[in-house]
């Protein structure tokens, strides 16, 4: 049962979809986000998950997490954030950072990874397991959407950079079956 709740966690992240007026049967809407210290951008997202963010060069296919069982304890159930992106024509990066992008627009560093690599043209990144509490998830016990934005950098060869920004929707069903596992 744990398994296929991860499963069905996880993909609502993880799906890539093309542009459309809707998103896993949801309507999709623009929203506005403000990044950079006041820079406003506008995003497609849904409320069952946001669309992936795509230019000519990079589509983000992955910002968000799975949870999982403790290795000890099954029922000890931790977070896994999960970052990734494919690159459309370049075989080799430099480094890949992800930030997470604050209400206010300051950045809070998620991953730094200097000598990035790509594996047949895909980037992928996973933290370490990280308890899934009040402490270190408080959006999980709030009763509303949880939206997370997430600002992507990726430094190419020739050290120019690829700045892309990508949100993350945590659906209120989503946290519903979390709690559950939890046994709240």
């Amino acid at each position: 049962m744990i398994k296929k709740i991860t499963a069905t966690i996880f993909l609502l992240w993880l799906i890539p979809c093309t542009a459309s007026p809707t998103y896993l049967g949801q309507d999709v809407f623009d929203k506005q986000f403000t990044v950079d210290g006041g820079k406003t951008i506008t995003l497609r997202v849904g409320n069952n998950g946001a669309l992936p963010v795509e230019n000519d060069d990079f589509k983000i296919t992955g910002a968000g997490f799975y949870v999982t069982p403790g290795k000890e304890n099954a029922k000890d159930i931790k977070i896994v954030w999960s970052f990734s992106f494919a690159a459309k024509k370049v075989d080799s990066i430099i480094s890949a950072t992800v930030d997470q992008v604050t209400d206010s627009g300051e950045l809070i560093s998620v991953v730094n990874n200097e000598k990035a690599e790509l594996h047949s043209r895909i980037w992928r990144y996973q933290s370490s397991p990280v308890a899934l509490n009040r402490e270190a998830a408080p959006w999980l016990y709030t009763n509303s959407v949880s939206t997370f934005i997430y600002k992507f950098k990726i430094k190419l060869n020739d050290n120019s950079i690829v700045t892309m920004y990508q949100p993350s929707v945590i659906p209120t069903k989503t946290k519903e079956a979390i709690l559950y596992m939890l046994g709240n």
